[in-house]
């Protein structure tokens, strides 16, 4: 049982989880045993199967644990299927028909139009899945049978695309020169690589027909609270749809559509849904959409004025300039709900630093402001230095963060990354990924 990789995850609501792992040097009599251990220990939670090949004898097992937990009550927190081969559209319809999944999880760079049916008329009966995330081949015809599904379900509320491949055209060029392809290192950019291997060229992916689709499905579901629509590097007028379908969903609290190419119309989308009276957005991700030009993210300044929901704003990586940074630091004076403000690796220079600070200091609630990567130098810092301290402040960061932070801390004028106190609440100026 040595491929076999078993451990034990941190202690949630429901007990302890524990995770079987499958991978593909493992026999098909291994994982049989061990399907059948997990059918009779109900202390298994997590089932992953990483590169697998359903033969017909695993998929026989796998679906009569289904059946079994089914029968028992029993639900599994997530199962993860990664890069498998075989039927997986007996896997995956027979898993949701027995309705005891919670969170699904499907990796694939071939999906068959049929699997995708059958996928979409499963999600209708479904009580029991509440998260489900495709890393797929996203055409036209699979996004129409995806939304066909999530139309006619109640109980799905967090929805991610993930580095999903758009339908694109092998000669399409785009003459955007902010176009690029993908660089994440996750899982999620597994497919998106598969998909550009051999091509040297940045793509950044154009074409309208299978985002569209997908968007009539979420404009029918207000029940979705979360959705990640990053690292697709889709065009402007290819995410807008999407985006715009949200509009008005007062369920939404996060929204994640960072690593794409968006424009005029799609942050004027995002503006709209800030700007509505039943908007409850916490958290908005519009990094990394630009390599050349600033981002023009005035109609999101202008919005967030009036808004009263959002906790967590990111931009880094935009070009944002600092005419762009005053301006949202002025609409968003007095706001007494916003936590969390990313401007990293934007063209701040120290001539907009003291305007920041001025106009930071009117936000009771922020405990993190990430500035890390930006243009101001000496004089900049030594503003950032006059700000009041508190020994108790304390700035909710990543363990990598707070490294960082103190490291820099030491080297202070040499590094562009360093902590600063504000408003008597934790202020950062490190680096966040």
């Amino acid at each position: 049982m040595s491929n076999r990789r078993l451990s034990n995850a941190t202690t949630a609501a429901g007990g302890l989880n524990r995770k079987l792992r499958f991978n593909a040097k493992m026999k098909t009599r291994e994982i049989i045993e061990w399907l059948r251990e997990a059918k009779a220990e109900r202390h298994y939670t997590i089932l992953t199967f990483d590169e697998v090949t359903f033969n017909p004898a695993i998929v026989a097992e796998v679906l009569d644990l289904m059946r079994t937990s089914s029968s028992h009550g029993r639900i599994w927190e997530r199962m993860n299927l990664e890069f498998c081969a075989g039927p997986l559209d007996m896997i995956v319809t027979g898993a949701i028909y027995a309705d005891c999944i919670r969170h699904l999880f499907l990796a694939s760079d071939k999906i068959q139009d049929d699997l995708m049916e059958r996928f979409a008329t499963t999600l209708r009966i479904t009580t029991v899945l509440k998260s489900l995330w495709l890393l797929i081949p996203m055409t036209e015809a699979t996004a129409t049978h995806l939304a066909d599904g999530i139309t006619h379900n109640s109980s799905i509320d967090r929805l991610s695309l993930s580095g999903s491949n758009w339908d694109l055209d092998d000669d399409s060029d785009s003459d955007d020169d902010d176009t690029r392809g993908s660089e994440d290192t996750s899982l999620a950019a597994k497919s998106v690589k598969q998909k550009s291997a051999g091509n040297d060229k940045d793509t950044a992916f154009d074409s309208t027909a299978a985002p569209t689709a997908l968007a009539k499905g979420l404009r029918l579901n207000d029940g979705i609270r979360i959705l990640d629509l990053s690292c697709c590097y889709l065009q402007d007028d290819a995410i807008t749809p999407m985006i715009q379908a949200m509009v008005d969903h007062e369920y939404l609290e996060v929204l994640d559509v960072s690593r794409n190419v968006c424009r005029t119309q799609a942050v004027e989308a995002l503006a709209e849904i800030l700007g509505t009276r039943e908007c409850r957005l916490r958290t908005l991700d519009l990094r990394e959409q630009t390599r050349k030009n600033p981002l023009d993210i005035s109609p999101i300044s202008y919005a967030i004025r009036h808004n009263d929901s959002l906790e967590t704003l990111r931009l880094s990586h935009n070009k944002l300039v600092d005419s762009q940074v005053l301006e949202l630091a002025d609409s968003l004076r007095g706001n007494s709900i916003l936590q969390e403000l990313d401007l990293q690796y934007n063209q701040i220079t120290e001539k907009g630093v003291p305007g920041l600070t001025k106009y930071i200091k009117e936000l009771p609630a922020l405990t993190t402001l990430l500035l890390g990567g930006n243009a101001f130098g000496e004089e900049g810092y030594n503003i950032l230095d006059s700000l009041p301290d508190d020994d108790d402040s304390i700035c909710t960061v990543h363990e990598e963060e707070i490294q960082k932070a103190n490291q820099a801390k030491k080297e202070r004028r040499r590094s562009s990354a360093y902590t600063a106190p504000v408003n008597n609440l934790g202020f950062l100026t490190g680096i966040s990924e």
